[in-house]
């Protein structure tokens, strides 16, 4: 299918990234097409995610305006701000909390979790708060927390089911490893939610709360319509399964480029010594799902000196650290190739899927054409090596 798909790919190629092996079937290739979104002076840069959606066969962009409580929505069509959505955090008609993330099913319905309780608002472009789902206990009597869904982690919906994604949950003191379920389904119907059986792998340990180690727990998620597949930041394996999570099957999908993934954990007292630790940190990250190619794109991190970067460290690691690979893996998530990156150019936290291919941000804190007016993004096409 991936050939099939591949044989109707053109486009004009930018750079030749690092040398494959000979296990490599497929790579990305960075192309003339690039997608530029002006930035309102008075909005933010995005730094961690953005979220597309599709009406009416159109293509839309958005991105939450931190730290208001504004998401901006653009038309993909003409690369233009349409909509400038601005929601009251008090009041009746208001998102209580204010909230880091949302996940919009079409103009009438956007989806915000609060970031304080347990609510998620279902508002249209209007602002009117329409709906307010709870989600705060299971049917079984556990006690949830708050979530902030991304585009490394988004809210699926399955028929009228709503999957939430969680972490771990410290409420549960020394067993909150074994006992933080990975995800919640909320029925929107019948207005009741339940635990999924998949708990978080012992990647960390209790000592980790409330250090920096805690962080060793992050994952992504991508659902394909089939399977849901889990990607820890501290773990080459990827965990694999069905929609009940009853089943977990691991897959190994390591990168070339990083010889070991561990937690990152730090004494270091100054803090930008620490952030510049956790930038230089080998690690994975996003797992995303194309569905126009069947195939996944597994973001890796590998270690680095970051030396020669003079700024604030807090930036690099928001601007996607210094460099970065992406694995391709088949419809079986096997590793078919994997495409490293230029330093210090893209900003990996950033990418969406078309029907044309992958776009990842261009925007790096240190990229010589950065400008903080204008959102770019490039698009990399999937090729067959040798082809």
């Amino acid at each position: 299918m991936i050939k099939f798909l591949l044989s109707s790919f053109g486009g004009v190629l930018i750079f030749s990234c690092t040398p494959t092996s000979s296990l490599d079937r497929y790579s990305l290739k960075g192309t003339e097409e690039i997608l530029s979104f002006p930035v309102i002076e008075e909005a933010r840069m995005p730094q961690n995610s953005v979220f597309l959606f599709k009406e009416k066969g159109e293509n839309y962009l958005s991105f939450q305006n931190l730290p208001k409580s504004e998401i901006l929505i653009y038309s993909m069509k003409s690369q233009s701000l349409i909509k400038r959505l601005c929601l009251n955090t008090e009041g009746n008609n208001s998102v209580l909390g204010g909230f880091g993330g949302y996940y919009i099913a079409d103009m009438e319905h956007i989806f915000i979790p609060s970031i304080y309780v347990n609510t998620i608002f279902v508002v249209d472009t209007a602002g009117v708060v329409k709906r307010k789902m709870n989600y705060s206990k299971t049917k079984g009597g556990q006690v949830l927390i708050p979530f902030m869904p991304s585009d490394k982690c988004p809210m699926v919906f399955i028929g009228n089911e709503l999957y939430i994604p969680q972490t771990v949950n410290l409420r549960l003191g020394s067993e909150a490893i074994e006992k933080s379920p990975i995800k919640v389904v909320l029925d929107t119907i019948e207005n009741t939610v339940e635990a999924l059986p998949m708990r978080f792998p012992s990647l960390i340990n209790y000592k980790d709360f409330g250090t920096v180690g805690a962080f060793g727990a992050e994952y992504s998620c991508c659902y394909d319509g089939n399977r849901f597949i889990y990607s820890f930041n501290a773990d080459e394996d990827l965990y694999l399964t069905t929609s009940a999570h009853g089943q977990i099957e691991k897959k190994k999908a390591k990168s070339k480029y990083l010889d070991n993934v561990t937690v990152f954990r730090s004494n270091e007292e100054d803090f930008q010594r620490m952030v510049k630790a956790q930038c230089e940190h080998a690690s994975y990250g996003k797992i995303v799902y194309d569905k126009y190619r069947d195939v996944y794109y597994r973001f890796a991190y590998p270690s680095c000196d970051a030396s020669d970067y003079s700024g604030d460290y807090v930036e690099l690691l928001r601007s996607g650290r210094k460099s970065f690979s992406i694995l391709i893996l088949d419809n079986q998530l096997n590793v078919v190739g994997e495409t490293s990156f230029p330093a210090y150019t893209y900003n990996p936290n950033l990418s969406f899927i078309l029907e044309d291919g992958l776009y990842v941000r261009l925007n790096h804190i240190k990229n010589p054409d950065y400008s903080d007016d204008i959102l770019r993004f490039q698009k990399l096409e999937l090729k067959e090596i040798g082809k």
